[in-house]
């Protein structure tokens, strides 16, 4: 569904990659968190194979970023009767996924299917984005339009849900947060699927088998699309103004990590410092100041952007 270039192939031509690290992905990932322990926010949205393999290098790797989003899990268990969207990320890889869910960490949040599924990009955004006629807004229509061409089947209509961007909002955005709740997370399999669970019910209530001991994940329950959807339409369509750092909080998320100062990929943060330079590591995306820059550590975190 991703295409071959990972974004529906809209390129005729492949584009080779630039600054690449020497590292591996999971190389570069232990270096990240071994160099500025709780500084950098990491934000896996694809299958965790290189987070697996980083932890296989450094087992307390999750202790050394400030906060893991992670877009993938289907939260509680749904309720009787219903039937979730496939987790794929955490199905194409259930033992990296067993491994990251099963590590010590500061702060692991795990944005699933069961919010993201239902977190519905429409015609009519897509049709702004067009209106915009902005090269940014064309291309994100472009981009979405490709996997429309996927989900129509699903539902009869051409919409998309915003799995990995609503990931990357929460991360930034923790206010539209609007219900979470904290405990131990599983992989679990009926033989078809294969999926990351909170280990309870719809209705709070403990799962029927014992369950494999783990650290509290915080598990997104809900979210306030509206407000989301709204601001993520405006920034792809180039639209002025500004992503808003975040305030105040729901007493359900208050100990999610604030994002501050220099975030990544958002325009708040690239419009904020214009010395911020982008690198493309082997499935890494890494925002860092150029060299130039006079910053201190006390500006603020970064984001690594890694597909797992």
């Amino acid at each position: 569904m991703h295409g071959a270039d990972g974004l529906g192939d809209l390129w005729s031509e492949p584009i080779a990659p630039k600054n690449l690290s020497p590292l591996n992905s999971a190389e570069l990932l232990v270096e990240l968190g071994r160099s500025r322990p709780g500084y950098y926010d990491l934000l896996p949205v694809g299958p965790l194979t290189n987070l697996g393999i980083a932890l296989e290098i450094e087992p307390n790797l999750l202790t050394l970023f400030r906060s893991v989003v992670i877009m993938g899990g289907s939260g509680p268990f749904p309720p009787l009767g219903v039937v979730q969207m496939v987790d794929a990320n955490i199905h194409n890889d259930a033992v990296a996924a067993a491994r990251v869910f099963a590590s010590p960490r500061r702060e692991l949040v795990m944005v699933g299917v069961n919010v993201t599924a239902g977190t519905i990009v429409d015609e009519q955004a897509v049709q702004a984005l067009h209106r915009a006629g902005t090269k940014v807004g064309t291309f994100s229509a472009q981009v979405l339009e490709a996997y429309m061409d996927f989900y129509q089947v699903a539902w009869g209509r051409r919409v998309s849900p915003a799995h990995d961007g609503f990931a990357a909002a929460l991360l930034v955005q923790p206010e539209w947060i609007t219900r979470s709740e904290r405990g131990p997370v599983n992989i679990t399999t009926d033989g078809f699927a294969t999926r990351a669970h909170l280990m309870r019910t719809d209705t709070g209530l403990p799962v029927s088998w014992e369950t494999t001991p783990a650290p509290d994940t915080h598990v997104v329950l809900d979210v306030d699309r509206e407000a989301f959807l709204t601001d993520f339409v405006r920034v792809l369509s180039g639209a002025p103004g500004r992503i808003r750092t975040a305030g105040g909080r729901h007493p359900d998320h208050a100990a999610l990590p604030e994002s501050r100062g220099l975030t990544c990929p958002l325009e708040g943060a690239l419009r904020r410092r214009s010395n911020l330079r982008v690198r493309s590591t082997r499935g890494v995306l890494q925002c860092a100041e150029s060299p130039e820059s006079s910053s201190s550590p006390g500006d603020g975190p970064m984001s690594a952007l890694s597909p797992g």
